[in-house]
């Protein structure tokens, strides 16, 4: 299956075989965004995608990994909030708010499940002057 990232040229390939074996040609969603564990509430704000820098693998390095991806892809589509957010880092220039820090994988899924926010946690990184 083939998919576009919002608001972008960026395009991504998930395994035909993958896809099919996790059901998602089946999934109907429900709400904007995918159900993350409640407990995280807290520290989680829920943010249009397109406002999330598309990550990049370098040169040489496969897009998805099989043994990571469709669990997530399996977890997303449950009610029970088994995948975490997406751990993010806030920029202060550029085109997007936000980039990805830890979820990769999240990040794809999300959108590959149609899903137009995501669950995010912020890391704000300062500089330090010595």
């Amino acid at each position: 299956m083939d998919f576009t990232v919002p608001n972008s040229t960026l395009s991504f390939h998930i395994p035909d075989s993958w896809w099919s074996f996790c059901q998602c040609g089946a999934f109907q969603r429900k709400i904007d965004f995918y159900v993350y564990p409640r407990e995280l509430d807290p520290y989680t704000d829920v943010v249009p995608i397109g406002l999330v820098e598309p990550p990049l693998r370098d040169a040489g390095i496969p897009a998805f990994q099989m043994h990571r991806l469709v669990p997530i892809l399996l977890g997303m589509q449950s009610p029970d909030g088994m995948v975490p957010p997406v751990e993010v880092v806030q920029q202060d220039s550029g085109s997007y708010l936000y980039r990805v820090r830890n979820g990769y994988h999240r990040y794809y899924a999300a959108i590959a499940l149609g899903f137009p926010k995501v669950p995010v946690t912020t890391q704000i990184v300062r500089s330090c002057v010595r």
